[in-house]
């Protein structure tokens, strides 16, 4: 009785979390890297910090003093498409690039950054899960 019990709670709790929350939470927690960039060979830190319950992805570029949020455009199972909107340094990088961040495994993302003017890969990136959330 005790294990039925259980089961049936934990199938009310499951049905009740919102599909969304629950598929994305490869993308949870901080993750690190270096940029390259493919115009000109420069790199770059990258910190992207990602909470999908709350619906919040800041980005942070350290070396090049500037950052902003992501803004979720699509998702499907291990791939997410951003747009990154930078709030901070704004003149030190260009916004509304196309992101697309792809779970490469547990702790590895891949990170593509689109130009917002034509589209070309603007920079490309391994990030590591520094912590989870």
């Amino acid at each position: 009785m005790k294990t039925m019990t259980i089961s049936l709670l934990l199938s009310f709790l499951l049905f009740f979390i919102p599909q969304s929350s629950r598929a994305q939470t490869w993308l949870d927690g901080q993750w690190v890297g270096t940029g390259y960039q493919s115009n000109n060979g420069h790199t770059w830190s990258i910190r992207f910090t990602a909470d999908t319950e709350k619906q919040i992805y800041t980005i942070e570029y350290p070396s090049l003093n500037c950052g902003g949020e992501w803004e979720l455009l699509e998702y499907e199972n291990g791939r997410a498409v951003f747009r990154e909107v930078i709030r901070e340094g704004y003149l030190s990088c260009v916004t509304y690039g196309r992101v697309v961040v792809t779970w490469v495994g547990q702790d590895y993302l891949s990170f593509s950054w689109f130009e917002p003017y034509d589209g070309s890969l603007g920079a490309w990136s391994t990030l590591v899960r520094k912590e989870a959330l």
